[in-house]
């Protein structure tokens, strides 16, 4: 076991200790599996609530507490409003099943959602393999030598509580963006990391595919 793989053990155990983590030796390079139970949105007051879907709507830092569930900061200074989608919110209080894969290297995790069944209808910011999209990888969300997979664990709860926002009215709350290679170009630098999850740094991986694919739909144009 790696020595990030083994600290993400620690702290997953400490953070979600009712998920259970499987070694999975046989895959290639190693890693190990987490599977558990998140419940995102905190049970209580409603008006607390609003304003931690209002921050996350914004951008703004918000509380990620043991076992997955999200809370509004209580040291939070900003000015919250009130939006039209709120109201067609009837009941956020979902237990997701989730599984986490972590190599422990330098490559993201990977997170897929078990149950409730997310309905092809309804699938949004997934990767190919089925797993989700937390985050732009080259926003720095997570860096391997930095983070663990505790630290993935608040941004899986973010999607998953977007994601029921989404599913009740139709309105994703947060940012979104593109997947193709002109975007890509546009907003990664090279030495950012790459958009697909590897931990490398753009320029060392896909940033010349990206590059010959732009120059393609050019041509096409």
């Amino acid at each position: 076991m790696s020595g990030r793989l083994e600290k993400s053990v620690v702290e997953m155990a400490e953070f979600c200790p009712d998920f259970g983590y499987r070694p999975l030796p046989g895959v290639a390079g190693g890693g190990g599996q987490w599977k558990g139970t998140i419940r995102p949105a905190p049970l209580g007051n409603p008006d607390e609530l609003e304003k931690l879907l209002d921050d996350i709507h914004h951008h703004h830092p918000v509380y990620g507490a043991p076992n997955g569930e999200l809370r509004h900061l209580s040291t939070c200074t900003a000015q919250h409003c009130r939006h039209s989608w709120m109201d067609q919110i009837h009941d956020l209080r979902v237990e997701f099943s989730v599984l986490i894969f972590y190599s422990g290297g330098r490559d993201h995790p990977r997170c897929w959602v078990l149950s409730p069944e997310i309905p092809p209808a309804k699938r949004r910011h997934f990767w190919n393999d089925g797993s989700i999209c937390p985050f732009l990888a080259s926003d720095n969300s997570w860096v391997w030598d930095r983070h663990t997979v505790a630290d993935f664990v608040p941004h899986v709860s973010v999607w998953l509580l977007v994601w029921l926002v989404y599913d009740q009215t139709d309105v994703w709350i947060v940012g979104e963006h593109e997947g193709s290679a002109q975007y890509h170009l546009s907003v990664i630098s090279p030495s950012d990391q790459c958009w697909c999850r590897s931990g490398r740094k753009y320029f060392k991986c896909h940033l010349k595919e990206d590059e010959l694919a732009a120059m393609r739909f050019r041509i096409r144009q």
